[in-house]
């Protein structure tokens, strides 16, 4: 009898279908294993498998005082997920909003870019508005001690 330990058992995901005509069609196989063979396994729609994972994310968005959006995604422990941040600045979001492209996919009515209008002026007032009290002679000899 020999005394070689045995290889421990593993959890493993593996894409088994890839189909790239249809996301319906794709499926990924998840399951435990012992080195090279299969303890058990089911075969999950990789849509199912997505809509299970996503009912326990969220995602969290918010604005920099620098005009930066920055997003992640947010686990259901609370924690952000590793490498699930982006950022992208105000004006590229506006900017891609308006583009000729979006306006004609989108059907964007003129009233509909008159409340975007009207929306970034009121966020402009307020970030005026903001710069003013910081700029104020008192405010700076507050912040300075």
């Amino acid at each position: 009898m020999t005394d070689t330990p045995a290889l421990p058992i593993e959890a493993y995901i593996d894409r088994v279908s890839l189909d790239r005509s249809s996301i319906g069609n794709q499926v990924v196989r998840a399951g435990y294993r012992r080195g090279e063979y299969d303890l058990v396994s089911i075969d999950l729609p990789i849509q199912l498998l997505e809509k299970e994972l996503a009912a326990h994310l969220e995602v969290v968005i918010r604005l920099t005082p620098s005009g930066q959006i920055a997003a992640h995604l947010v686990g259901s422990s609370g924690s952000p997920l590793p490498e699930s941040y982006s950022t992208t600045s105000i004006e590229q979001l506006v900017s891609e909003a308006v583009c000729a492209e979006n306006i004609r996919l989108e059907e964007i009515t003129p009233n509909e870019l008159r409340r975007l209008i009207s929306s970034l002026e009121a966020a402009i007032d307020q970030a005026r508005a903001a710069l003013a009290v910081i700029s104020e002679p008192s405010h700076r000899n507050t912040s300075a001690s």
